[in-house]
């Protein structure tokens, strides 16, 4: 498709491929009559503006964030695997339900109150960038070990960003004076960062381990333990 599209619902079967150009928009939701079916590729800037997916009827595979450009999905996302194709962005305003995995040195944004269902990975370490722009939860593992996201965004102002399971990234910067909240058995291996000096909290839920120098640049406020006894934080 090289120029927008409106439509009460646009369906995908099978392995089907829906491609839309640069400057290309879809107005409409996004569906698919069994989970794991259909692919939908942004190859330029692009809004979406409806539900992409359901919980059960998920897309095969999302793709965007090409070189230079911008993929905005407005509503909700459901679909196996979400693939940034490149060095650009990808704007969720909604929900995530499925795999985010970096193939180039793109940047992923996370919308205040919307979460992150599922891994973030990356093909080449240090590479992509996870901003969470709000109060969200991220719900499994972020990075891994030898394929390391090169920056992690989270702690706006007023806000709490949590992660229920390890992150692993080059940096994990605190973006304002929020919290950053590691559940149970969360950890970090990298370094983390404070927006300025004296700003932001990290709250530990139970056993955790950062592998990296903490304050690293920019000291942090505070750091707090929540959790049970017999919890060890190893910093």
């Amino acid at each position: 498709f090289t120029a927008d599209v409106f439509t009460v619902g646009f369906a995908l079967t099978g392995t089907g491929t829906a491609a839309f150009g640069d400057g290309a928009d879809l107005t409409g939701p996004v569906t698919t009559a069994a989970d794991d079916q259909g692919t939908l590729t942004f190859d330029g800037t692009s809004t979406v503006s409806d539900q992409v997916g359901a919980s059960g009827t998920a897309l095969a595979d999302v793709n965007g964030g090409a070189v230079g450009a911008t993929t905005t999905f407005q509503s909700d996302v459901f679909a196996t695997n979400i693939d940034v194709t490149g060095t650009g962005t990808i704007d969720f305003d909604g929900a995530v339900e499925g795999t985010v995995d970096f193939e180039g040195d793109g940047t992923v944004t996370l919308a205040d109150s919307r979460d992150l269902t599922g891994a973030v990975t990356t093909q080449t370490d240090d590479t992509g960038t996870l901003t969470v722009e709000g109060t969200s939860t991220v719900t499994g593992t972020v990075g891994a070990g030898g394929a390391a996201l090169k920056v992690v965004n989270a702690g706006a102002d007023g806000d709490t960003a949590t992660f229920n399971q390890a992150v692993t990234a080059t940096t994990v910067a605190h973006s304002g004076t929020g919290t950053i909240a590691l559940a149970d058995g969360a950890g970090i291996d990298g370094l983390v960062t404070g927006s300025a000096a004296n700003t932001g909290t990290m709250t530990f839920a139970g056993t955790s381990t950062i592998t990296g120098t903490v304050g690293n640049t920019n000291a942090l406020n505070q750091l707090t333990a929540r959790g049970m006894a017999e919890r060890l934080i190893t910093l």
